[in-house]
């Protein structure tokens, strides 16, 4: 079910990650889906209702470009601003499945 190098060969497990089928989704019925397809769905749509860009990384947990000085000092973790987030992408949700 794993995606597959260019050359058609497995990729290689990646560190500290699971290396089965047990993430993929629907089991496979509808392709290679994996819950970082919807980690990427979900940053798309935050993108879409207009939530910045740092506050997507945010939201993902990623490193966070720039000067190491200014992640060292500026110790604010965006706590309120990300459960902002994370509720306009639920009420986003909620209304889809409303239709």
């Amino acid at each position: 079910m794993f995606k597959k190098n260019k050359d058609g060969t497995p990729r290689a497990p990646l560190k500290n990650r699971r290396s089965d089928n047990t993430l993929v989704l629907a089991g496979g019925k509808h392709g290679t889906w994996t819950p970082h397809d919807l980690r990427r769905t979900g940053a798309t749509m935050m993108q879409a209702l207009g939530i910045s860009l740092e506050l997507i990384d945010r939201c993902q947990n990623h490193v966070l470009p720039g000067s190491k000085v200014r992640r060292h000092y500026m110790l604010h973790d965006y706590s309120n601003e990300k459960r902002a987030a994370w509720a306009a992408l639920g009420e986003n949700f909620k209304a889809l499945i409303a239709g």
